[in-house]
């Protein structure tokens, strides 16, 4: 009777415990469901208090990026994602369920090139690629953040397409000279 009695709270307590989140992290899920929803604003604010309950939610900052790509907010957008993979590669720990901290680190370096080529495109908004020495660098930087990517996943598909796409379009962009 006693065996049984101590069983059932301690398969209590661990069911108990096993509900448990990190600080920040039940704010951090529903901003991930608000943004797979569409709704960016109500997304940045769940991210926001997620932060605000753990600053060191490295993936909250990486989706405050992604926000920040997607309305062209550069200069946030860069440093929203430097401050996720300077925590990722600080901690190296994610809390993204099936991932480890060196994919999602790929995904900032990613972000980063993405962030890097959409400036690049935006110079004058058309680019002279060898005329325009701001428009090479940041071509450049892409590149460098997608060999970084590379090496840290170098499994990731969408990383090997941007590095294609790279390729092919400076090839077409020096055609056009």
């Amino acid at each position: 009777m006693r065996t049984t009695t101590l069983i059932t709270i301690l398969l209590g307590i661990t069911v108990l415990l096993a509900g448990c989140s990190d600080p920040g992290e039940e704010a951090y899920n529903q901003g991930v469901k608000s943004l797979n929803a569409g709704k960016p604003a109500e997304a940045r604010d769940m991210f926001l208090r997620a932060l605000d309950e753990n600053p060191n939610i490295a993936e909250a900052y990486l989706n405050l990026g992604r926000i920040d790509i997607k309305q062209g907010t550069y200069a946030e957008a860069r440093k929203n994602t430097r401050k996720a993979l300077e925590i990722l590669e600080k901690s190296e720990q994610t809390i993204v369920g099936g991932t480890t901290w060196q994919e999602q680190a790929a995904l900032a370096c990613n972000n980063m090139a993405s962030i890097a080529f959409q400036q690049a495109l935006g110079q004058d908004h058309k680019i002279e690629y060898s005329g325009s020495t701001e428009s090479e660098r940041l071509v450049d930087e892409a590149k460098t953040w997608l060999a970084k990517a590379a090496e840290l996943d170098p499994e990731n598909d969408t990383i090997k397409k941007n590095r294609v796409f790279i390729q092919k379009w400076e090839k077409q962009e020096l055609n056009r000279q």
